[in-house]
């Protein structure tokens, strides 16, 4: 069974020769490869033509920047496959990962499989924690925790890496990547698959796709995300509304999704190189921006216990203990 491999790549020039190489090392080799330069100003798109002139199977799309989710459909239009992957420009998929994806969408009947990831440093490799067990799910089944188990980690299938997806389906409901919003367009798009789609297949043992972390500083664009993450509930929920679900569960959901938001807003600004009194200022915002009361009553019994130190101060809005914590206390823990 064909499987395309859809890039995006925008001006990753040190590394997109990595993450090919890693789709040309499969195990697997029945596969395309659909690189989708997004008006790149490096040497990224030159690159990828050269590897296309050496193997048939690979396609180099070359238009003008429109950001990630307009290259990804980009390379949705011009896939023929039977399945379809994502993969991102930085980052590199294990030997045996198309091998595993084709098998297991084949062998459980469904309409798209997920699996985990590792991120990988410099000096070391951390692989991620699964967040349900193995086995084959439908929207009913997970509905109530898709866009938030409570465990503070986002959307439960946020990214569309490490995943393998059928094409009819996504031609057949004419899904796409919404680019009307600039974060969580991965969870947005995999909520709308689950919607429509029979079921999936969830393997959180296997790590089969290697997220790079290898930025410096973490993006600090503050005022956006309160907007951002606002267009994007307002997708979710327009979503939900088109199913039927318990909409009681979906608004629990929808209140923990705050606590989320400004747990990670906080996670943020504590990794950059702020002063101390612009991340006092900047948590006092967010907790007055994101917070929600109520959302704390479903916080799951599975939150780490680092997470449940910072949720107490998060609760009772003690900002300047927070970013003490944050700024002082943890960044000498990790140190050690």
């Amino acid at each position: 069974m064909g499987i395309d491999i859809i890039v995006p790549v925008y001006n990753r020039e040190r590394f997109i020769k990595e993450c090919i190489e890693s789709v040309l090392n499969q195990t697997y080799a029945d596969w395309n490869l659909i690189l989708v330069d997004d008006g790149s100003l490096d040497s990224s798109g030159s690159i990828c033509d050269e590897f296309a002139e050496k193997d048939s199977r690979i396609t180099v799309i070359h238009q003008e920047n429109g950001g990630v989710s307009a290259a990804r459909n980009s390379g949705i239009a011009h896939s023929d496959n039977e399945f379809i992957c994502f993969l991102d420009s930085d980052d590199l998929y294990e030997p045996n990962a198309l091998e595993i994806m084709n098998s297991t969408l084949n062998e459980n009947n469904v309409d798209a499989a997920f699996f985990n990831m590792k991120n990988t440093y410099q000096d070391k490799t951390i692989l991620k924690s699964s967040r349900l067990k193995n086995g084959i799910y439908s929207f009913d089944d997970i509905g109530d925790i898709l866009v938030d188990d409570g465990t503070l980690t986002g959307i439960l299938l946020g990214s569309v890496c490490s995943a393998i997806y059928k094409r009819s389906v996504i031609e057949r409901f004419n899904l796409s990547f919404n680019k009307e919003i600039a974060i969580n367009e991965d969870g947005v798009f995999n909520i709308n698959y689950m919607t429509k789609c029979g079921s999936i297949y969830y393997n959180g043992n296997e790590h089969l796709y290697c997220y790079r972390q290898w930025k410096t500083e973490k993006n600090e664009k503050e005022l956006k995300y309160n907007i951002e993450f606002e267009k994007v509930n307002a997708v979710i929920t327009s979503i939900y509304k088109n199913t039927e679900c318990d909409y009681e569960k979906f608004e629990k959901q929808m209140e923990l999704r705050k606590i989320s938001i400004a747990f990670w807003n906080i996670h943020t600004i504590a990794k950059s190189k702020k002063s101390f009194f612009s991340c006092y200022k900047f948590v006092r915002f967010i907790l007055k921006e994101h917070n929600s009361k109520q959302g704390y009553n479903y916080i799951s019994a599975n939150t780490s216990g680092p997470k449940k130190v910072i949720l107490f101060f998060m609760k009772r809005h003690l900002c300047m203990c927070l970013t003490f914590l944050i700024k002082v206390i943890i960044p000498l823990f990790f140190k050690r």
